[in-house]
């Protein structure tokens, strides 16, 4: 319960408890206020708080009809935050007749006000006495004006009060109790009965879908404290010509940075035969009003039936979950007692997922035996509810995480579930590369081998995946199996796509030596102009920290201009509680919500609902990222804008910025690359796997590898400690430390103390507000202690010719310096073409130069796999002719004299770019690349 609503309560009480004991026996039949219990979803005891609110507000004029403005301004008092339409219409499906909500002109009104004297004198607008608004009443309100006309006191008012308390907790509990005996989720549940609670506005023509003010609730009603009409939305041609006449504006869109996508018509096919005549597939029509299905859906489903394993790469929205979704409700269809396994790398995927076929399951009454739920981190350690849900699942939604440490190696537990396993969904496959993507192969391997030992050998794997160079092959190395089916033929329909690069202006147009403009403000100022325009939005950051600076800002900027919108963006990305990230999904897909900025935590297929712009704040990891961030914009075939904002520092974006063909043309995606022969890897997984079933007699020792457990950050504020967010343990040293500014949720903390032993860091809030960030100092020696082992690997040497060398020479250019300028500009673009982070612990690394250090080796270019497990080198070798093609091209367009950080800087240089020779690393990338040098550049 809300603050205002205990101490509401409390008064009430006391007030009762004073009275006279006549007044005790007259009252003693009305309860007085309902004990709700103490596990209540989040979701009702906010629709009992907004009742109460109301209850006593309606209170405060007992004979009339209440405009939804009124009670909105007291009730958001009442309990210190704002409610919105989502609130009342979670009320109204509650109490059902207890409350009567109806349009009326305000002519009609029955408010006891004197608007016809008013209009009459003049001093009211005609036109606004025939305004739509939106009245709140009690359906016994003409009971209790006949009761208070025959003279009864205002202790009528308080009974009423008190017995619509505890009819609306009569209401309630059995709301509650008929979402557990349909074993629905409360919180689906709840969406469902508000979708259809308020009336629509007969006052108002057009749909509120095609307004602006639907970004506030997708509820078919008109919110009376907006007043937009559909032809007021911007399309994403309009958001570019009006960005242009902004005071802000630079001249930051080129001549060719505005690319458009053409409209793309969908191509359908024909279902297998069984499903076509299925229960499932004519109920799912019914529902989602799917009459047909994309050609690449149908040739997956025909795979599926045959009995093979299939991946299916293909664009964002292009329908790849219905794919698997169909497939399995067939199945369970067919054989009742069969279980699907669903793997997602996100809780918020799995959330997601949970929603979208529960949903469906509900409109299938043939499947009203199947249970669907999560099975991850967020689900209740209690014993007892984990034993129910291993025993009544048939579709259960993990990650491997959880696979790995409470799934396979309880297998005992699930020998039920495991024996009936039919399917095994991956979601996002794209997403295990590298490292991770090992661990992900080694734990299917582990689930395959355990269904084997239970003597089920008809598992097949659905994979789905974003557009990638190698679906087949990441298929077959991930799942361990020979019979897989590639589908990447994308027949799915879509809208026009516009593109636009922004490029921060030069701070002095005179000085471009200084730099440009900081990418956060221009983000900032494009993010805040697309929520001015009341157009749905989301911006991409490339880490958590930068996510919290960009709310920050962009809240400020929004703040200036119009602050109720300003309560319409949020933050989201990894570390937040899962109650915050729960209630952040649900506004998202509710539509309570204009703009979000995140991380790639959103990146990946989550329906977030129909958004209109993506801004990118710098150019993600790869191209594959930057492709599934352009979809979450523009679903469902409609039109969509991306904005690609560049960093004025990365060499990565200013390259696409020299060459937007690179980024708007490009056809062919990076392979994902997962190297199973890793025996570093490989050990610890097998001693796992001998810990589930023992596979050697030999091997009798079982080790199993606990996942890390995080450490925590508390809120040491007014000394009351609460958990404020978890940090990965490799991220710690780098993120907590005395005195650092830590960003949560647009709020600023300084950490206090920092307990490694207790995993636990202790932080207060800045006030007031400081204005400045920290970063942490890495001051590291590397020293050889001893030799573990040695290895060889497959390498490319690139030495410098020694034409090159002695022409650099000739023009007093240091052949070092020189090298040391085309290693960091190799290394900035190399993520572009080999999906890795540039600041990851697990990159590519590169050599420094030392100002005051002679190389006696011959002149060289090194980069290096640092890890030693991602099969990088294998990529960089693939890719490295056309890299430093397209580094020599991206240095020569640059305008800068001697160098920059759009260029050859680099800001992870140890030796701070002291060693630099920009001139020298032209000639050096032209003759590598085979390119003429201009004698000039020298």
């Amino acid at each position: 319960m809300e603050r205002s609503a205990i101490v509401a309560a409390g008064k009430r009480k006391r007030k009762t408890a004073d009275t006279s004991n006549t007044r005790k026996k007259q009252s003693s039949t009305v309860p007085e206020f309902a004990l709700y219990p103490l596990d209540l979803p989040l979701s009702l005891l906010d629709a009992k708080n907004v009742f109460e609110g109301i209850n006593l507000a309606a209170a405060l004029n007992p004979l009339c009809e209440c405009s939804y403005q009124a009670i909105r301004t007291t009730v958001s008092k009442l309990l210190a935050r704002e409610i919105t339409l989502i609130d009342v219409a979670a009320v109204k499906a509650i109490a059902q007749d207890m409350l009567v909500i109806k349009w009326v002109q305000s002519l009609y009104r029955n408010d006891g006000s004197t608007i016809e004297l008013k209009t009459a004198a003049g001093l009211a607008d005609s036109i606004q006495t025939l305004e739509p608004v939106l009245t709140i009443a009690f359906s016994d309100t003409a009971m209790f004006k006949k009761s208070m006309s025959k003279g009864a006191s205002a202790k009528m008012n308080k009974l009423a009060v008190e017995r619509r308390s505890m009819d609306f907790y009569t209401r309630l509990m059995s709301f509650w109790q008929k979402a557990k005996l349909l074993e629905t989720d409360i919180e689906l549940f709840l969406n469902q009965a508000k979708s259809t609670a308020l009336p629509c506005n007969p006052y108002i023509q057009t749909s509120l879908i095609n307004e602006p003010s639907a970004c506030i609730s997708t509820l078919n009603v008109h919110d009376p404290s907006k007043n937009v009409s559909s032809s007021d939305i911007p399309t994403a041609a309009d958001i570019v010509s009006s960005i242009k006449y902004t005071p802000f504006y630079r001249d930051q869109i080129g001549s060719t940075h505005h690319h458009v996508t053409a409209i793309r018509e969908a191509k359908y096919g024909k279902l297998p035969k069984a499903i076509e005549q299925s229960k499932t597939w004519q109920s799912i029509q019914s529902f989602t009003k799917i009459y047909h299905c994309y050609e690449h859906q149908t040739e997956a489903l025909h795979a599926i039936q045959d009995g093979h394993s299939v991946i299916l790469s293909a664009s964002t929205s292009s329908g790849k979950s219905l794919v698997y979704q169909l497939a399995i409700l067939y199945e369970l269809e067919r054989i009742p007692h069969s279980r699907s396994i669903l793997i997602f790398p996100t809780k918020a995927l799995a959330q997601d997922q949970k929603r979208s076929l529960n949903n469906l399951i509900c409109q299938l009454p043939h499947l009203t035996h199947s249970v669907c739920d999560t099975f991850d981190g967020d689900t209740s350690t209690n014993s007892n509810i984990r034993k129910n849900l291993r025993n009544t699942l048939s579709i259960a939604l993990t990650n491997p995480d959880m696979l790995h440490a409470a799934i396979l190696p309880h297998h005992a537990l699930w020998h039920s579930f495991l024996m009936n396993l039919r399917f095994v969904v991956i979601d996002e496959m794209h997403y295990y590369t590298g490292k991770l993507g090992v661990h992900f192969a080694l734990v299917m391997r582990r689930l395959l081998r355990i269904c084997r030992f239970y003597g089920n050998n008809h598992v097949q794997f659905i994979g789905c995946s974003a557009t990638i160079g190698n679906p087949f092959e990441l298929m077959k190395t991930l799942v361990g199996v020979e019979d897989v089916i590639a589908v990447t033929n994308d027949t799915s329909g879509m809208g026009a796509r516009h593109q636009i690069i922004w490029n921060p202006p030069y701070r002095f147009i005179d000085f471009p030596s200084l730099g440009r403009l900081s990418v956060l403000d221009e983000t900032a100022q494009v993010f805040a102009f697309c929520i001015l325009k009341q157009v749905k939005t989301i911006c991409f950051t490339k880490t958590r920290n930068l996510c919290e600076l960009v709310f920050r800002e962009t809240v400020a900027v929004i703040q200036k201009t119009n602050p109720e919108l300003s309560k319409k963006i949020a933050s989201y990305r990894g570390g937040y509680n899962s109650s915050d990230r729960r209630r952040i999904e649900s506004q998202l897909f509710c539509g309570e919500l204009l703009g979000i900025v995140s991380t790639n935590a959103l990146e990946l297929g989550i329906d977030i609902g129909v958004l209109d712009v993506v801004i990118h704040c710098g150019f993600p990891f790869s191209f594959a990222s930057y492709h599934q961030q352009l979809g979450r914009a523009g679903r469902r075939g409609k039109h969509s804008l991306s904005i690609l904002i560049a960093e004025d520092t990365n060499s990565g974006d200013q390259c696409m910025v020299k060459n937007p063909s690179y980024l708007f043309e490009t056809t062919s995606f990076e392979n994902v690359i997962v190297d199973i022969s890793n025996q570093e890897l490989l050990e610890p997984h097998l001693q796992c796997a001998s810990a589930e079933i023992p596979f050697n007699p030999m091997q009798d020792a079982a080790l199993f590898v606990s996942p890390n457990e995080d450490a925590t950050l508390e809120d040491t504020i007014n000394r009351l400690e609460t958990v404020i967010e978890s940090i990965e343990p490799e991220k710690v040293a780098f993120t907590l430390y005395p005195d650092a500014v830590f960003l949560h949720m647009g709020n600023v903390y300084l950490i206090v103390d920092v307990n490694i032993n207790q995993k636990l860091a202790r932080a207060k809030r800045a006030f007031p507000c400081i204005e400045y960030i920290t970063k942490c100092k890495s001051l590291t020696r590397i020293d050889p202690v001893s030799t573990r082992g040695s290895k060889s690997v497959q390498t490319q040497l690139k030495k410098i010719p020694l034409s090159t060398v002695l022409a650099i020479q000739q023009k007093n250019h240091d052949i070092e310096f020189s090298i040391h300028a085309a290693t960091h500009i190799l290394k900035s673009i190399l993520p572009l073409y080999t999906s890795t982070n540039t600041d990851s612990m697990h990159s590519i690394a590169h050599e420094c130069k030392s100002p005051n250090v002679k190389q006696s080796r011959s002149p060289r270019i090194i980069l290096y796999d640092s890890s030693g497990q991602m099969g990088l080198v294998e990529r960089m070798i693939r890719f490295m002719p056309y890299l430093i093609l397209k580094a020599a091209h991206s240095l020569s367009k640059c305008e800068c004299l001697d160098g920059c950080e759009s260029c050859v800087w680099s800001t992870s240089c140890r030796y701070g770019n002291q060693a630099i020779d920009k001139h020298g690393a032209l000639k050096i990338l032209n003759d590598l690349a085979g390119v003429d040098t201009d004698p000039l550049a020298l």
